[in-house]
């Protein structure tokens, strides 16, 4: 009989320990297996506490500790880590130029400039745009260029159907060369522009023309300097109303 209170007396002083341990290990049980949660730890006779989750005793069940929930993680659209979706940063949109939302600009679909011709634009577009021009570059020190009657005849496409009010030719050259001399070379320019707009039957009435010479320049290169994108004409016609233009019989 005393044997079997010695033994008694042992397992409570051991439950008494446990339990005193209790707090310095409830922070590193949270990966125990949730089966193991709770055990009962008795002598032959009656309880003697109770062992948690996280391995330490408790006398009520009570007792124990909650035991936490595993943190589920969420990635977010920009790649950060978070515990919860609603955290996550507010994802930026732009609206592209054909109405589509993406996240950056980047990603918007490339825009297709098409030259405006009577095919791909209605009547009334072609002919609400108030002026319409092109550029006619030249080689060093020449009068004539291989792009003037292409350009003639695509600035000329909009008068099947619109009102041409007036036609602006203005020669332009480059620095190189004397002040003088640049003003000749841009008025030959001009005038061989203007030339090619009567030959496709423009009247010379609504046609103005003149040089520039040196004076307005695009590109700014200082003085002597050949500059391709300088040596130039521009032809800019003015519309106004739908109608034919006014063309020589």
């Amino acid at each position: 009989m005393s044997a079997t209170r010695t033994l008694t007396k042992l397992i409570m002083a051991a439950s008494v320990l446990s339990l005193s341990a209790c707090s310095t290990m409830a922070t590193k049980g949270a990966d125990m297996s949730a089966s193991k949660a709770v055990s009962m730890v008795s002598s032959a006779s009656a309880p003697l506490g109770y062992k948690c989750w996280n391995g330490c005793m408790k006398l009520d069940l009570a007792d124990c500790p909650p035991e936490p929930q595993p943190i589920q993680e969420v990635q977010c659209w920009d790649g950060s880590i978070v515990s919860d979706v609603s955290q996550c940063p507010v994802q930026q949109t732009v609206a592209c130029w054909d109405g589509s939302l993406v996240n950056d600009a980047s990603q918007c679909p490339a825009q297709i400039v098409e030259p405006v011709t009577r095919s791909n634009m209605s009547v009334a577009e072609l002919c609400g745009q108030e002026y319409r021009s092109e550029t006619i570059y030249y080689e060093f020190d020449k009068g004539r260029s291989a792009e003037t009657q292409s350009k003639i005849d695509r600035i000329l496409d909009v008068g099947q159907f619109c009102n041409v009010e007036s036609i602006t030719v203005v020669g332009h050259t480059d620095t190189s060369g004397s002040a003088s001399y640049n003003q000749v070379l841009s008025e030959k320019r001009a005038s061989d522009a203007r030339n090619e707009l009567i030959r496709d039957g423009v009247n010379p009435a609504i046609i103005t023309s003149a040089g520039r010479g040196e004076t307005e320049n695009v590109i700014d290169r200082g003085d002597g300097v050949k500059e391709p994108l300088n040596r130039r004409t521009e032809v800019l016609i003015k519309l106004s109303e739908t109608g034919g233009m006014m063309m020589n019989n």
